[in-house]
Formats: C-alpha cells, sequence, structure tokens
C-alpha cells in the first residue's frame, strides 16, 4: 500500500461443495456399479447414459447406445411404441411402469419390468427421464413353471376325481349285488350256520360300502367340493339314528351306551342333518371299537342360545385305552390312527376323524379331543344353528297326567339319564338300582299311590328284567300290577316272546330320545292314546305299481325284481336304454308308474334313453329314477339335466327306493287308487282298527308288527291253518322216536303264538313243551295244545268277514298253450328265476278255472314267500 506491493486473497468455505461432491461420487459409484439396469433419457426416448449393467446385459457399450433408443417390443414381438403412453403416465401419475422385452445385441429377447420417472427442474418441465429395468428372466419362468404345475394338479384332480367316480362305479356294482343278493337270502329259510354265514357277507359288503363312502368323501373335502345343506331337521330324531347305527356293536361287547341331552337343547333345527349324524356317528363309533369295558356316553347341552340361533356342544366320552399327547398329534392326519399297530388290533381306514374334523370346521366349528392312556377319551365340538319352526308337541293323554313311574337300573348313570327325561314330562318318577328293590317298591305302593308304570332294564345283576317282571305281574298280593316296559339293548330282540310270557306289556331300546320313550308309554297305554305309526317298507308299500327296470347286468336285474315284487310291485326288465325305449312305446304312455334306469349299458346308456324318453310329449310326466352305482354330486346332476326326477345309489337301500319311487309317482298324480292302503287276509282291506278277538293280546302282538292290523290278521290265519295239525305232528315224531323234533315243534308253536298274543296256546305249547323235555306223560297236554288251536281256528272262522266271492275265472287260453305255460312256470321256479312271478300272474286266471282258487293263491302266497318247493308241489299234479 503507498506504492508498495500488496497482496490481496480470499478464503472460501468450500466444505459444503466438497460434501456434495462425495455425495455425487458415491451416487455415481452406486449407479455404476448398481446390479438394476438403469438408463437415462431425454423426454423423446433418446438415451444420455446407461449404466455397465444395461451395458453388460444388453450387448453394447455406452457409447454405442448414446442417441439411441431402448428396443422395446410387446408379448407379440412387435415394436413397442411406448412414448406416447409412458408421456401421458408420466404427466397423470409421476411415473410409468410396463413389462415388456428388450432386443438383445444377439437379437434374443429378454422380458423386463421398466419403472420410468421424470426428473424436473425448477419451472416443472421434465428435462430427463429416469429408467429402472429389472430383468424378469427368473421371475417368468418361476411363473410359467407355477402355471404349467397349477395345470398339472388341476388335471391329476380331475383324474382323480374321474378315478375315483369310475372306481366307485365298478366295486359299487359288485357291492349291489352281494348285499342285495344276501339280503334276499336272508328272507329265506336257512340253516343256522347258513344264515351266520350270509349275515357276516352282508355286512362285510356294508362295511366296504362305509369305507368307499368315506374316501369319496375325503376326496370331495380336498378338492373343496363338499357343500352342507340348510334344511330343517329334528335333533332327536339324528340322534335316534345315530345311536341305532351304533348299539348293536356296543350291545356285542357289552358296554353301557348312554345318551344325556340337556332338558334346554332345543330339538327343531336348520342345518345338516346328514353331516352331523355322520359326524357323531364317526366318533361314537370310534369309542365304541376302543372301549373294551365300561360305558360310552354322548352328551348335549346348549351352550348358549340367543334370538333365533344356539350354540350346541356335543360330547362323546368313554372309558376305553386312551391315548397319549403324542398319539393326538396324529390324530387327524389322513389314512392314519394313533399308532400303527391301531389298524393291526381294531382295522379302519383312519380317515374318519379326518373327515369329521373337515365337516366340523364347515359347520364352524372346532373338533377338540381330551384322553389320558388306559382311563379314556373326550371327543367334543360346538356348532351353532338357526332354530327352525318348532313342531307342535305331541298330544299326551290325560289319563297320563301324574302317572308315577319307578325306574329299576343297575347303572347310576342310565337311571338318570332316565329320571332326567321323565322328568320332561309330567309324570312323578323314582328310581331303584335292582330287580329286589323294584318288588319291594312296587309291594309298598299297592296300597295307596300306585305305580302306574315300571320302566325294567333288561340286564341286571342277580335278577334279571324278564324275571323281575315275572314276579310283579305274578304276585297275587298286588292289586293292580303296573304296566312294564322291557328296557333292552339293541340286538335282544330274541328275548321279546320270553318278555312277552313274562307280561312285560311293551319294550323300549336304551339308549332312548324323549320322543321315543314317549312313544313307547303312549303306545302301552293303549292305540287310542299313541301316534300314528311311521310306516316302514314293508309288505305292500308299492302295491299297484307297474315298474319298467332299465338294467342290463342280469344278478343285478334279479336283486332289483326280488326287492320290488317282494313289496307289492309288479316289474318289468329291458336289457339296456333301447329296449326300455321300445318297451315304453309299444306299452303306451299309461303302461308304467315309474322307471329305474341304470346309468352305463350297451347299446344306449341311461342318460340318452332319458332324453329320448323326454323328447316324447307322451312321457313328459313318467317319473324316472336313475338307480346306479355311481355316487359324485357330479353324476347326479348329470341325472336331473337329462330329464331324470331322482337318483338313487348302488348297492340299494330298500327304504331310499321306496321313498323316492313313492315320492316322484305321487308327485306325477300317477300313483294307484289303492297304493299305500295295506292289504289283510283274503284281500280285506283293513284301516279301521279290528274285530273283537277275545283271549288274544291284540294290542302287545300289534307293537310287534309295526302296528299293522292287516299284517296280524293275515299272520294270525297262517298261524292256525299250519299249525292246524301240529299235535299230530308231535304225535307222529314221538311214535317214530324223535322226541327232539316233538319238543322242537312244540317250542315253534310257543314262540309263535307269543308273539300273536294267543296265551291259551302259548300256555299249551309250553306245557307240552316241558312235558317232552322232562320225559313226563304228554298226551293230556297235547290234547290241551289240539284244542286250543282249534278254538282260535273257529274264532277267527266266526269273528272275520268272510272273503268276497271270486267271480268265476274266464279261460282265454286252450288246453295245450295252457300246458305249455304250465311247463314254462315250472322251469322258471326250478331254475328260481325272477320271472316266475310274472309268468303266474299272466296265467293265473287260467290256472284258478282248471285247478281252483284256492290251490292258484296257495301257489301265490307261496312264490310271494320264496317257497319254491311248495309251489312246484302244487304246480306238478296240473
Amino acid at each position: 500500500m503507498g506504492g508498495s506491493p500488496a497482496l490481496i486473497s480470499w478464503s472460501y468455505d468450500i466444505t459444503a461443495r466438497k460434501l456434495a461432491e462425495r455425495e455425487l461420487r458415491k451416487l455415481s459409484l452406486a449407479v455404476e456399479q448398481s446390479p438394476s439396469m438403469l438408463l437415462i433419457t431425454t423426454p423423446g426416448g433418446a438415451i444420455q447414459y446407461a449404466n455397465p449393467r444395461f451395458c453388460q446385459v444388453a450387448g453394447f457399450s455406452a457409447e454405442r447406445l448414446a442417441g439411441t433408443h431402448p428396443d422395446l417390443v410387446d408379448g407379440a414381438g412387435l415394436p413397442l411404441e411406448f412414448l406416447a403412453e409412458q408421456w401421458q403416465s408420466l404427466k397423470s401419475q409421476g411415473v410409468w411402469r410396463r413389462e415388456c422385452q428388450l432386443r438383445l445385441r444377439s437379437g434374443e429377447l429378454l422380458w423386463v419390468g421398466i419403472s420410468v420417472s421424470g426428473l424436473v427442474e425448477g419451472d416443472g418441465e421434465i428435462t430427463h427421464c429416469i429408467w429402472a429395468l429389472e430383468d424378469l428372466a427368473l421371475y417368468r419362468r418361476a411363473v410359467e413353471t407355477l402355471r404349467e404345475a397349477k395345470q398339472l394338479a388341476e388335471e391329476a384332480a380331475e383324474s382323480k376325481a374321474r378315478f375315483l367316480a369310475n372306481m366307485s362305479h365298478e366295486i359299487r356294482t359288485p357291492m349291489n349285488a352281494i348285499i342285495g343278493l344276501s339280503s334276499l337270502c336272508l328272507d329265506t329259510d336257512l340253516q343256522t350256520r347258513q344264515r351266520d354265514y350270509v349275515t357276516k357277507i352282508h355286512a362285510a359288503g356294508s362295511t366296504l360300502l362305509n369305507v368307499i363312502n368315506d374316501v369319496l368323501d375325503f376326496s370331495k373335502i380336498e378338492a373343496g367340493k363338499l357343500r352342507l345343506e340348510q334344511t330343517a331337521f329334528a335333533l332327536d330324531q339324528v340322534l335316534d339314528n345315530v345311536i341305532t347305527y351304533v348299539a348293536q356293536k356296543a350291545q356285542e361287547k357289552g358296554l353301557e351306551l348312554i345318551l344325556q341331552v340337556a332338558p334346554d337343547v332345543p330339538q327343531d333345527l336348520l342345518g345338516d342333518p346328514l353331516r352331523l349324524g355322520q359326524i357323531l356317528t364317526n366318533l361314537l363309533g370310534n369309542a365304541v371299537k376302543f372301549t373294551p369295558s365300561g360305558e360310552v356316553q354322548l352328551q348335549v347341552h346348549c351352550e348358549h342360545r340367543e334370538g333365533q340361533q344356539a350354540s350346541l356342544r356335543f360330547d362323546v366320552v368313554d372309558t376305553g385305552i386312551g391315548m397319549s399327547e403324542e398319539q393326538i398329534g396324529r390324530l387327524f392326519e389322513a389314512f392314519s390312527q394313533a399308532d400303527d399297530s391301531m389298524t393291526r388290533r381294531f382295522g379302519g381306514t383312519g380317515l374318519g376323524l379326518s373327515i369329521s374334523r373337515h365337516l366340523v370346521e364347515l359347520m364352524g366349528g372346532r373338533l377338540d379331543v381330551a384322553s389320558t392312556p388306559g382311563l379314556g377319551s373326550r371327543f367334543g365340538f360346538t356348532t351353532r344353528f338357526e332354530l327352525a319352526q318348532g313342531r307342535p308337541p305331541k298330544a299326551l293323554p290325560g289319563m297320563l297326567d301324574g302317572l308315577r313311574v319307578l325306574v329299576v337300573d343297575d347303572h347310576p348313570v342310565a337311571r338318570e339319564v332316565l329320571l332326567g327325561l321323565l322328568r320332561t314330562f309330567p309324570f312323578r318318577s323314582e328310581a331303584v338300582s335292582s330287580a329286589a328293590e323294584a318288588l319291594v317298591a312296587v309291594r309298598r305302593a299297592d296300597g295307596g299311590d300306585r305305580f302306574g308304570l315300571v320302566l325294567m332294564d333288561l340286564r341286571m345283576p342277580d335278577q334279571n328284567g324278564i324275571e323281575a317282571t315275572r314276579r310283579i305281574k305274578q304276585d297275587r298280593s298286588l292289586a293292580s300290577p303296573p304296566a312294564v316296559i322291557l328296557l333292552t339293548a339293541y340286538g335282544e330282540e330274541s328275548t321279546a316272546g320270553e318278555a312277552i310270557e313274562a307280561g312285560a306289556d311293551g319294550f323300549l331300546h336304551k339308549p332312548a330320545t324323549a320322543s321315543t320313550l314317549l312313544d313307547a308309554i303312549i303306545g302301552t297305554f293303549g292305540l287310542d292314546a299313541a301316534p300314528q305309526p311311521v310306516v316302514s317298507p314293508t309288505g305292500q308299500d308299492l302295491a299297484g305299481l307297474r315298474i319298467l327296470v332299465a338294467e342290463d347286468n342280469d344278478i343285478n336285474q334279479q336283486i332289483a325284481r326280488g326287492l320290488l315284487e317282494r313289496i307289492g310291485a309288479t316289474v318289468s326288465v329291458a336289457d339296456n336304454g333301447r329296449t326300455a325305449i321300445e318297451t315304453l312305446i309299444a306299452a303306451g304312455p299309461d303302461a308304467f308308474d315309474v322307471v329305474l334306469m341304470d346309468l352305463q349299458m350297451p347299446e344306449m346308456d341311461g342318460l340318452e334313453a332319458t332324453r329320448r324318453i323326454r323328447a316324447d310329449t307322451r312321457f313328459t310326466h313318467l317319473p324316472i329314477i336313475a338307480m346306479t352305482a355311481h355316487a359324485m354330486a357330479e353324476e347326479r346332476q348329470r341325472c336331473i339335466d337329462a330329464g331324470m326326477n331322482d337318483h338313487v345309489a348302488k348297492p340299494i337301500v330298500v327304504e331310499r327306493l321306496v321313498q323316492a319311487v313313492l315320492q316322484q309317482v305321487r308327485c306325477s298324480g300317477t300313483a294307484p287308487a289303492g297304493l299305500g292302503v295295506a292289504l289283510g287276509a283274503e284281500g280285506m282291506a283293513v284301516t279301521d282298527g279290528l274285530p273283537d278277538l277275545p283271549g288274544l293280546n291284540v294290542k302287545a302282538a300289534l307293537r310287534r308288527v309295526g302296528d299293522d292290523p292287516a299284517t296280524y290278521l293275515s299272520l294270525l290265519q297262517r298261524f292256525a291253518s299250519s299249525q292246524a295239525d301240529c299235535a299230530e305232528r308231535i304225535a307222529e315224531a314221538l311214535a317214530a322216536g324223535r322226541p327232539a323234533d316233538a319238543e322242537r315243534i312244540a317250542h315253534s308253536v310257543r314262540g309263535a303264538a307269543a308273539n300273536l298274543g294267543a296265551g291259551a296256546i302259548q300256555e299249551a305249547a309250553s306245557s307240552l313243551e316241558m312235558a317232552l323235555r322232562k320225559g313226563s306223560p304228554s298226551e293230556p297236554a297235547r290234547q290241551s295244545l289240539a284244542r286250543e288251536i282249534s278254538a282260535l281256528a273257529h274264532l277267527l272262522e266266526t269273528t272275520l268277514p268272510a272273503p268276497a266271492p271270486q267271480p268265476a275265472a274266464e279261460r282265454r287260453l286252450d288246453d295245450a298253450v295252457l300246458d305249455q305255460s304250465v311247463a314254462e312256470l315250472i322251469r322258471l321256479i326250478e331254475n328260481s328265476d325272477g320271472a316266475a312271478p310274472l309268468h303266474f300272474r299272466q296265467i293265473r286266471s287260467d290256472l284258478a278255472a282248471r285247478i281252483g282258487t284256492e290251490k292258484v293263491g296257495e301257489i301265490a302266497e307261496a312264490l310271494q314267500h320264496y317257497d319254491y318247493d311248495h309251489a312246484l308241489s302244487c304246480l306238478r299234479p296240473v
């Protein structure tokens, strides 16, 4: 300064710049070393920068790419015009995303996922575009692999479904023969050993059918195709069906089967009764299977009820072998049981619990289990039901109001359950634990407030229920012995004759529901008070119906004909669908009431035959029911779509078949006028009760034949005619040195008389049987039996209406043709051919004109009961 040199310097703080340069260097390195492909382009798409990863994948250098546009093509390999689409997305959404293909230097196409965002300057305009590209080759291959795997899985599932459907059909077809023929065979006269074998064959076939049903249900669950119904049902009926299914096995093992339903449990529900019953049957069946001794209980109580919904808790408790925690962990796996030894020791597929768990979950519940090795198990679940409209309560006759009831049972829980059921009615009830206590209680009450009813358990130590009943009924010190209902387990029906002989007034299977208990009590105190009996498939359910069966398998033809004719129908058979159509056209629209149509038949299957029948307007209202081994829901829908009215799966369950036929025939309005009216002896319609039959316990006997007066009269007349010479046959057996045969005849007469309520004959036959067994003089007893049977025959002859006179039979065939027809009938009967009854009906009037209506009636009855030997003996003199 002042002429001297001066140095002027500036200092700047460049820390921020250095930091920015460092961050920029980091960003540049990140971009350069990024494993993703990055581009910077102009808004028009010209590349200004490509990172090394993009250059490596594309196969071009950065210099070569500068100024070019990304070479993009669509899925079809055509150039992708992306600029307009990209610019619109950037303006509206700030980002453009697209999956497309990038053409590489090698010419190959690479699937990439692109995300493009705009770089905006201060004026808000996009000056550059930042591209991020992701290699989708692995992703696309994975997606394609998954797609192929999904397709293969769907094809496999469809193939498995087809396989199961076909296997179900193939297995059910021979099973239909096994179960159907064994059922028919059990209705014939068999030796004891033969009946045992056939019964076991029938049971084994039914078991195999259950296994197949389990496999099909499991298949539906796996495929997600199992659906629940929503229908109104009565809980007590479901429980009664379940108990019926497992009670026989429990009885065979000597187990006490107990049903406890809390009083607050609603009975009328909306849900799927079939699946609920399936769950309970499986749980109870397992409990019985794995319980060697003790008891099995089914407990039902209401956990919560609000408005029209109720949560019910079901528990199955047993005193069986129990399980460890490890075994419980494997319990619900398909095709497995608690351990490998279970299958060997107890059998089973290991599917039941797995299916039950899925069904419970479909119902919105959860199946839980608690168990202790050696002490038993408890399986339970809670599920919610909608409440259905309540049924009107059963009318209780005034004579039963305040009835005093004595429960006699040695099992404490069973006693409490019965007392609980009785408390729901206006009865007064108490209980004792032995027959001896029961006799003391009845005697003590006889002088004042008497017991009107005793519920007596059959199986008790020291003294059983039959002996206790006999002592009560024969106690001369009692001014008024009470009515006695014998509590029996399923499978103890053989004791009925002995119990009636002892004086039992009724029977009730254990365990009972409130409904079955009330029915038994009302029935015991008189038919007028009893509810209308439910008609079961017997005797004449299909009487008057004309049925065409389209079936190609000769064994199935025989089974269908045998089952249907046994319950009153007239049956014609067609070998295939084409023959069925020809038969219908030839016979006309009014010739048949219903068609049972198999599906798989040669020449023309059942579906095509049904479509052609429906195409003819004359047969629009003719009911067609599929009768097939296909049990899948899809198959049922195919039948409905083809024009069928219903579907019955093989093996045929008679009750289901009868129900389907009656329902469809009545809906179509083609039912014969007499359908469902039981016929009595000699064709006499019996609908208004019975004539007075003094000396016969009609009330008790009717209960043993399903409260069917016609059947009772028929059996009574048959007994009187067939046993008219029993005393002579006994004398002949004794004269021939065959005392065992004589005793057997007397025993048979005694049992039949007991079932028919013929007490005098029963007593005479019993005295004769005892005399023969002891080797005592039997002539007075034999004469007494002959007098009593003669008295019964006279009573029936003078009491029952005489049969309507039959018009003289009109001859339609000349003698030569009739001789030929009779020879053909003999040939059919000798071959046990199911066509014999139909052929007999065709020539019946001509045959009656030759040999008389009485002999023809005898032949008809023999054919109806498959007594072919007797039918032949009547025909051969012709």
